[in-house]
């Protein structure tokens, strides 16, 4: 079964929508959409089926997820922050990642956690915001290269520049 809650509500703590939150525990679902989540890990920690999330912002509790949780998940879409939580010990395969305010930009630390999936990633699509100044392409690609060796569809949306020599 699949779920979405694409709106902004935090149905989590909602004691007006606690029946939605008993309903969704007791389902087995294989993809879940999310909005914003208060305790995202007890809501994955229900949920041993799933294989695709898509989580957008505010979320917490992410910490508190159990490395035997969502054992066969295999494409996230989520912040960057919250795919190093989530990937390692998984078989994450494919990615669609988005910088967050807070979030660095993409380097070797996160490509350090994302390699730790325990599925070939296959799949790598991102946002970035690049200037003349600070050219970004070019050492994402690097990045992919080295750590992601299995890519096979990559999709990169720049705003901004790029420089003649990607």
């Amino acid at each position: 079964m699949d779920l979405q809650f694409t709106d902004s509500h935090q149905w989590t703590w909602d004691p007006f929508l606690e029946p939605v939150r008993v309903t969704v525990s007791a389902i087995s679902l294989r993809r879940l959409t999310l909005g914003c989540c208060e305790d995202l890990a007890q809501i994955l920690g229900d949920q041993p089926e799933l294989e695709e999330l898509s989580i957008g912002w505010n979320n917490r509790g992410l910490e508190k997820l159990e490395k035997t949780h969502i054992p066969r998940l295999r494409s996230l879409k989520a912040l960057v922050s919250e795919a190093a939580i989530l990937v390692p010990g998984r078989p994450v395969e494919q990615f669609h990642l988005s910088l967050g305010i807070t979030d660095k930009d993409l380097d070797g630390q996160l490509f350090s956690q994302l390699s730790l999936s325990t599925g070939p990633i296959t799949e790598f699509s991102t946002h970035l915001h690049s200037s003349l100044e600070a050219e970004k392409v070019r050492p994402l690609l690097q990045l992919l290269a080295r750590n992601l060796p299995q890519l096979e569809t990559l999709t990169i949306n720049v705003g901004g520049s790029i420089s003649g020599e990607v």
